[in-house]
C-alpha cells in the first residue's frame, strides 16, 4: 500500500535531495574547511555551531513557521534555504578567496543549512505521519527512511566525485552549485505537490469507506 501511494512516493522522492544536502555537513564542508587550512578545530566549530542552532532555535522556529505557513510551504522554504546555503561556497570557490573568507563562507553555509533543516524537518515528519494514517505509520516511515538512505548514498557519491573532478578541471564552484540546484529543484517539487493538494492526510479506513 505504501509503495502504491503515489502522493507519498512522490513526496519521498522530492525530499531525497534534502538528505543529500544535509549530509554535506559530514563530507563536502569538512573537506573544504581542511583544504582551506582550517584544521580539526574549524571542523569541530562547524558541528558545534550546527548543534547549538538546533538546541536554541528548533522550538521557536517551528512555532514561528507554523503560525505563518502551511506544512508544504514550510518544507518548500526550508528546502530552498538549504539549497541557497551553498551559494557562499560557490563564491568562495570561484573567487579563490583567502583562508579566513573561505572559513567564514563555510560557517555561513553551515548556519543556513542548519536553519533550513530546522524549518523543514518537523513539518516533513508530521506530513509523513498524516499521509500514512493511523494504521501504517511505521511502514511509511520505514519506506521514507529507505529513500532517504538512498539519497544520502547517491548524494555523497556524486558530491565526492564532483569535488575530485572540479579540483582537476579547475571548476571549483561546480560541486557547490550542483548542491544549490538540487535544493531548489527539490523545493519546486514539494511546492508542486502542495499546489496539487497531494500532501493531505489520509482518511481512516472507516471514513474513506
Amino acid at each position: 500500500q505504501a509503495f502504491g501511494d503515489r502522493a507519498f512516493v512522490s513526496f519521498a522522492a522530492s525530499m531525497i535531495a534534502s538528505y543529500a544536502l544535509s549530509y554535506q555537513m559530514y563530507l563536502a564542508l569538512p573537506l573544504e574547511v581542511q583544504r582551506a587550512g582550517g584544521g580539526q578545530w574549524a571542523v569541530t566549530a562547524l558541528y558545534a555551531v550546527s548543534a547549538l542552532l538546533g538546541i536554541a532555535g528548533q522550538v521557536r522556529l517551528t512555532a514561528w513557521c507554523g503560525e505563518r505557513w502551511s506544512r508544504g510551504q514550510a518544507i518548500t522554504r526550508g528546502l530552498a534555504l538549504m539549497g541557497a546555503a551553498f551559494l557562499p561556497m560557490v563564491a568562495a570557490a570561484q573567487l579563490h578567496l583567502p583562508r579566513a573568507a573561505t572559513l567564514t563562507a563555510a560557517l555561513v553555509c553551515a548556519l543556513l543549512l542548519g536553519a533550513g533543516t530546522l524549518v523543514a524537518f518537523p513539518f516533513e515528519m508530521a506530513t509523513i505521519a498524516d499521509m500514512a494514517g493511523e494504521e501504517l505509520v511505521g511502514t511509511y516511515y520505514g519506506l521514507y527512511n529507505l529513500a532517504s538512505g538512498a539519497g544520502i548514498l547517491a548524494g555523497n557519491l556524486l558530491s565526492g566525485a564532483l569535488l575530485d573532478v572540479a579540483a582537476e578541471a579547475g571548476w571549483a564552484g561546480l560541486p557547490w552549485l550542483s548542491l544549490t540546484f538540487a535544493g531548489l529543484v527539490s523545493a519546486l517539487a514539494v511546492a508542486r505537490l502542495e499546489h496539487r493538494s497531494a500532501l493531505r492526510p489520509r482518511l481512516p479506513a472507516t471514513m474513506a469507506t
